[in-house]
């Protein structure tokens, strides 16, 4: 009888705080892409009509639900097994990025892989794979997560095999700072030595330096994010035009917003609205007030989700 099959039945009691967050967030977020899907769709379409960014998000949030439902039925101890081959469809997909054809190449970066009429980014099943596989890799080590020699070495190891994946193969820097900071994160509960914790963030540190200043297009968007240059009349012409239109919507959106639908930002002259620029839509539209509240929101999540941990039954879970 293995390990999973002796551990008892046990009831479980859903966290309805967290849940009421993720739900909130879930449909701001939809009733935000309803209000500018049609401006959106018509730059890109020519159709005023079409609710295709609202559709697409739609559909995304359908699949996390019935994920959702799909996983509240699965007991934690099974991924166990299955977490090693999450991480293994992981590396298959990013390696698969090199193959010509099958790779999207956006903005400096190589991120998505092209099956027909399905797009799938492999870093997002890579971060799943890893939160897995490295839960079983703590709980396995939990004798030896504190030597040098045998938890962080091999730790520091793993890290650099899946940055250079991400960072070089990908040219994808913002999501290895997310890997990168989960994996240290889980590392310290599990039971790392503060000073090791500082010898990883020193040596983290020098390697993004590094991957930062090797290439160009990167160093510019540091230098632009310290810098942007906003009261500069010709900002819309450089690097600066970006953060700027962000900030500019945050900051048009006064005390309670312009209201819904009623955003001006969406109209053309901020980039990527529907994607990493939402923020600033949000703020335009619902105010400091609103966009405060979605800031609340995730807080709680993070709050509710700190909790479920410290309270985990084992290394695995928590």
């Amino acid at each position: 009888m293995n390990q999973s099959e002796q551990l008892p039945a046990r009831t479980h009691k859903p966290d309805y705080i967290l849940a009421i967050a993720v739900i909130v967030l879930l449909v701001v977020g939809l009733v935000v892409m309803y209000s500018i899907s049609p401006i959106l769709s018509y730059k890109q379409l020519g159709d005023v009509e079409s609710n295709r960014f609202f559709g697409k998000q739609a559909l995304v949030a359908l699949g996390g639900i019935s994920a959702l439902v799909l996983m509240s039925y699965i007991r934690y101890d099974r991924w166990r097994r299955w977490g090693q081959w999450v991480l293994l469809a992981a590396g298959v997909m990013t390696v698969a990025l090199l193959v010509p054809g099958l790779s999207q190449h956006t903005n400096g970066a190589t991120r998505w892989l092209n099956l027909g009429p399905l797009s799938i980014q492999p870093a997002e099943v890579l971060k799943l794979g890893i939160v897995l596989y490295l839960a079983l890799w703590l709980e396995r080590r939990k004798d030896e997560l504190k030597s040098l020699a045998d938890g962080i070495m091999p730790f520091l190891i793993m890290t650099g095999v899946i940055g250079f994946a991400v960072v070089v193969m990908q040219r994808d820097m913002g999501t290895m700072l997310v890997l990168g900071a989960v994996m240290l994160g889980m590392y310290y509960v599990a039971g790392m030595r503060r000073r090791h914790l500082l010898a990883v963030v020193a040596t983290a540190g020098v390697a993004g330096w590094l991957a930062i200043t090797m290439f160009p297009h990167r160093m510019e968007r540091v230098v632009t994010f310290l810098n942007p240059r906003c009261d500069d009349p010709t900002y819309a012409l450089n690097d600066s035009h970006h953060i700027c239109q962000a900030l500019l919507g945050v900051g048009s959106g006064g005390f309670f917003g312009v209201g819904l639908g009623h955003s001006i930002q969406v109209y053309g002259y901020l980039p990527e609205a529907a994607n990493d620029s939402i923020f600033s839509v949000v703020a335009e539209e619902f105010g400091l007030v609103g966009a405060s509240l979605i800031v609340v929101l995730f807080m709680v999540v993070a709050w509710r989700s700190f909790a479920i941990a410290r309270w985990a039954p084992d290394i695995l879970e928590g």
